[in-house]
């Protein structure tokens, strides 16, 4: 990066630092400090970054947009570190607090690379709390997890290890003596069933045998 014209230049970094691995503390003439990236970086060179730089209209929106990415990627960690997420529901989060979408994706393209961020890790958890909480069936959690912006394949392969190790009919007859012992005539478990995704025939069979 060559250095500017006073009458070019938009803003001057007044100080620059490395603060971590690939992280470093702007400090600009324009205002407050801010946080970048150098994989956030579009146009400017970290490396030829200096303290008193003054930088054009490019420069600044670049480093400014990096800015905005590191800010995008705490939020994410900060989220993540709850619980598991998922890509689309961390993209609807970052939209709500006002990041654009390309803002949003460079941050949980650098959060996915450095595995904080995995949609199979998500589904896989979201399906053991399901099926603890509610016992559903895995087409049920299958569709649910497709509502939730997890891509088939991923979602096929999350609940094959899920189900690996569970007996879907046992399933299906804790949760019939579960709403029985809540007084479900049969005619209303038999719907309750069906709509936890038990199969008709597996649900009528279970009823037939009582």
């Amino acid at each position: 990066m060559q250095s500017h014209n006073d009458e070019h230049a938009v803003f001057e970094i007044t100080h620059i630092r490395q603060v971590a691995e690939d992280c470093y503390k702007i400090v600009s003439s324009e205002g407050p400090s801010f946080f970048i990236r150098s994989v956030y970086l579009e146009h400017a060179d970290i490396d030829v970054l200096h303290d008193g730089q003054a930088l054009t209209s490019e420069e600044a929106s670049d480093l400014i947009s990096a800015g905005f990415c590191c800010e995008a990627e705490r939020y994410a960690s900060f989220l993540l570190n709850r619980c598991e997420q998922s890509r689309f529901g961390l993209t609807i989060k970052l939209q709500k607090k006002g990041f654009s979408s390309d803002i949003s994706a460079k941050s949980l393209d650098y959060l996915e690379e450095k595995n904080m961020l995995s949609d199979i890790r998500y589904a896989v958890s979201w399906a053991r709390s399901r099926i603890k909480s509610k016992g559903e069936s895995k087409s049920r959690i299958f569709m649910e997890l497709l509502s939730r912006g997890i891509n088939r394949d991923i979602a096929e392969e999350a609940l094959e290890e899920v189900f690996s190790a569970i007996d879907e009919s046992v399933l299906l007859k804790k949760a019939a003596e579960k709403y029985r012992s809540r007084g479900y005539s049969e005619e209303k478990l038999v719907k309750k069933l069906i709509t936890m995704g038990f199969p008709i025939k597996s649900v009528k069979s279970m009823i037939n045998e009582k």
